[in-house]
């Protein structure tokens, strides 16, 4: 989102929902920790007093940029079926991560839950009720799902590579460096052809993910 000039911003009256949008810019470009109520003043071209009309504090705008967030995730619908419903889900939310790599701390922190999460997650629950699990089996579920997603996201934000050259370049070092004869396996796995196609990481995602919804449709057999 390109940022208005200040010019603009000065015209613009103040609202509840621009202070959020000015909030969620900032944290996508320094994280929570660069965010603080005279930084978005200033970025809002106002006095940091000013905000306090709109949001109460901090902690209020961190639990409206979460609930702004959530709002972008499409409630589930009915035309697929749970299986389905929940690889829809853990790619959008995966692909929300990535645009707000942020979210990822502040999203299951949050106690105060907004409209929209609470919107999401009966629906949610619902489908899954509907399906056959358990009201019990239906919380595992989702910890269960959640875990691997918040694991997977956290990994790849932490990757080093920031493309297929990088990673080719790496293993490329790798292959001339490690010693084969103590460390064999290593040692297959970068003279590996394959390894150097580079980390797809839909493909990796979509392949753990299937996993995990095949032990739940096992559980939900065997409980049923």
């Amino acid at each position: 989102m390109a940022r208005k000039s200040r010019k603009n911003q000065e015209r613009t009256p103040l609202s509840r929902e621009r202070v959020l949008n000015a909030a969620i810019e900032m944290v996508d470009e320094s994280g929570v920790e660069g965010l603080s109520m005279r930084k978005l003043g200033a970025q809002l071209g106002v006095e940091a007093m000013s905000l306090y009309n709109y949001v109460a504090n901090k902690e209020d705008i961190l639990n409206g940029i979460v609930e702004m967030i959530m709002a972008e995730l499409e409630i589930p619908g009915t035309q697929s079926d749970w299986r389905q419903m929940l690889r829809n889900r853990a790619n959008a939310l995966r692909q929300m991560f990535m645009r707000h790599p942020w979210a990822i701390q502040l999203v299951e922190s949050r106690t105060n839950q907004g409209e929209a999460a609470m919107r999401y997650y009966d629906t949610l629950l619902g489908r899954l009720r509907g399906a056959g699990f358990a009201t019990s089996m239906v919380v595992n579920a989702l910890f269960f799902v959640d875990s691997y997603l918040y694991g997977f996201v956290t990994q790849q934000l932490s990757q080093p590579y920031k493309s297929d050259e990088d990673f080719k370049e790496a293993m490329g070092q790798m292959a001339q460096q490690v010693p084969a004869d103590i460390y064999p396996n290593i040692a297959a796995m970068v003279s590996d052809p394959a390894t150097w196609q580079g980390l797809d990481y839909d493909q990796i995602f979509d392949y753990g993910l299937e996993l995990v919804l095949d032990a739940l449709a096992r559980s939900l057999s065997k409980d049923g």
